[in-house]
């Protein structure tokens, strides 16, 4: 169905390249936008005959006496081989025919774009109301499924991926190339087109409880690899926070706040950044602080600061390397030897050896979680 307000544009527009009278008709055979304003609103009975026996034209000549119509060229309007309506031009036959195609395939060419455009903005919006939905706003699973199936998105399970740049115009290239390539690869994979300094992908997975936490770094690897190849041939600084695994479009709000926190929290060298190796950290994050203050506040009391500031780095430098010596030692620029001094010197204090006791060690970071909240 043609638009009222589609037409009078098209109409203004060509009144600004030709002389000649022209008409838009609709399927009801009304002239619904005109170089005459007067004829607007009226009947042409030869653009409904047009419509009603799907013809593709109808020459209208002096001595023709169609309700409506002038000495002229009528032809069909087509969208997607259906005709919509039909453009009429006023004038002798021979001099208007070849004018009227040109004029027919330019207003063809018209509707076709807007269309288009209009459905693009449609997808957009409805995008947008879906993103708003599924990190904002309080929604039954039907509703966000429904939305989420119109924009061709299947409800399985998903883990986010948040990516981030450096600088605004590193980040335009990377979204092209996502767009490009990523976008080919899987689709039913969701990737949001964000505003704010980031690109956020939740990827599928499929069949996730065999092996997830053995493979799933390396699936993620695979399947961002040609980005990151392209990332580091460019020289774009980036990093990558991936979150925790969501069951259903409901709950992918939370998988996106766990990026959220990583990127908030956690400062690595590493530019890849997994939310299940920061679990304690977050669940710690998670307690009151007056909670650890209760436990720890007479223990905080008991130390000189010197103590406290070699206790965060030494046991930091470990719980950041899984209690590896040598990983460790190296992290802070010291011998391993030093580093198993200073840790004598914490045991010989707090009583507490985290290499023969894993509940020494549950303690010990507790106590650092503690004390490096207050530095």
């Amino acid at each position: 169905m043609l638009d009222v307000g589609l037409t009078e544009r098209i109409i203004e527009k060509l009144a600004d390249c030709t002389d000649y009278n022209i008409n838009i008709m609709d399927e009801k055979g009304i002239i619904i936008a005109s170089t005459d304003k007067s004829r607007i609103g009226t009947f042409h009975e030869a653009a409904f005959e047009i419509v009603q026996k799907n013809l593709e034209s109808r020459e209208i000549t002096g001595e023709d006496t169609f309700l409506g119509t002038r000495e002229g060229v009528n032809m069909a309007l087509k969208y997607k081989s259906r005709t919509i309506g039909v453009l009429g031009l006023t004038g002798e036959i021979e001099k208007v025919k070849i004018v009227a195609l040109v004029v027919k395939k330019m207003v063809e060419t018209m509707i076709e774009f807007e269309s288009h455009k209009e459905k693009t903005l449609k997808r957009k919006t409805e995008k947008e109301r879906f993103i708003n939905s599924l990190f904002y706003e309080d929604i039954s699973r039907r509703e966000l499924a429904s939305m989420a199936q119109s924009l061709g998105y299947p409800d399985v399970p998903r883990i986010p991926i948040l990516l981030t740049c450096e600088r605004l115009e590193e980040e335009e290239m990377v979204r092209e190339k996502l767009r490009d390539h990523i976008l080919e690869k899987r689709q039913d994979d969701i990737f949001i087109d964000e505003r704010n300094g980031e690109i956020l992908i939740f990827k599928g997975f499929r069949g996730a409880e065999e092996g997830f936490f053995e493979n799933y770094k390396y699936e993620i690897g695979d399947y961002l690899g040609r980005l990151l190849r392209y990332m580091q041939d460019q020289e774009i600084e980036y990093r990558i926070y991936v979150g925790s695994l969501q069951s259903t479009m409901v709950y992918y709000r939370y998988g996106y706040q766990h990026c959220r926190w990583l990127r908030k929290n956690v400062f690595s060298s590493k530019r890849s950044v997994f939310f299940y190796d920061h679990l304690d950290e977050y669940l710690k994050s998670q307690t009151p602080f007056m909670e650890f203050h209760q436990i720890f506040e007479v223990f905080g009391g008991l130390y000189t600061d010197e103590f406290k500031k070699m206790y965060i780095e030494n046991i930091g430098a470990l719980y950041e390397h899984n209690y590896s010596l040598q990983e460790s030692s190296s992290s802070i620029f010291v011998h391993k030897n030093t580093l198993i001094f200073r840790l004598d010197k914490i045991r010989r204090q707090l009583g507490l050896n985290p290499f023969q006791s894993d509940k020494d060690k549950e303690l010990l970071n507790a106590f650092y979680y503690y004390l490096k909240q207050l530095a």
